[in-house]
């Protein structure tokens, strides 16, 4: 795994070279960056892989267990967000939902609902508005 995310990040410093901005911090923090994100772009698909096929379907769920969503729907508090979130435009909430429950970042986020990187950031944007203004309500 190591030796992928330093293959990996060798060759975006390479490919991205002539971005280098002197101005902006030295070499060896812009090169730590790049192997940082590196890293986490290749544990994000990890963790994304080893959740998806284990995954059950709701309807098959046999566990006497409550898992932390259903958990969170029993509070207050819980059912506050799941009223509010069901008060948002369907894109906004499947957005939100993706991305603070599952864990996806935009980029996937746009993958995942094939649109463009920056409607899937405004659905984001303005979907957590307003859960914001609903919860405060």
């Amino acid at each position: 795994m190591a030796e992928e995310v330093l293959h990996e990040a060798y060759i975006k410093i390479w490919n991205k070279a002539g971005e280098f901005q002197p101005q902006k911090g030295s070499p060896l923090g812009w090169m730590a960056t790049i192997a940082r994100n590196s890293a986490l772009d290749l544990l994000r698909k990890q963790r994304r892989e080893l959740l998806a096929p284990e995954e059950p379907a709701p309807e098959t769920t046999s566990s006497k267990d409550p898992d932390a969503l259903e958990l969170l729907s029993r509070s207050e508090d819980g059912k506050a967000l799941q009223h509010c979130l069901g008060e948002l435009p369907e894109e906004q909430r499947e957005s939100i939902l993706l991305a603070f429950w599952r864990g996806f970042s935009h980029q996937e986020l746009s993958a995942q609902l094939n649109k463009p990187l920056g409607i899937v950031k405004s659905w984001v944007r303005r979907g957590l508005e307003r859960l914001k203004r609903c919860l405060e309500s």
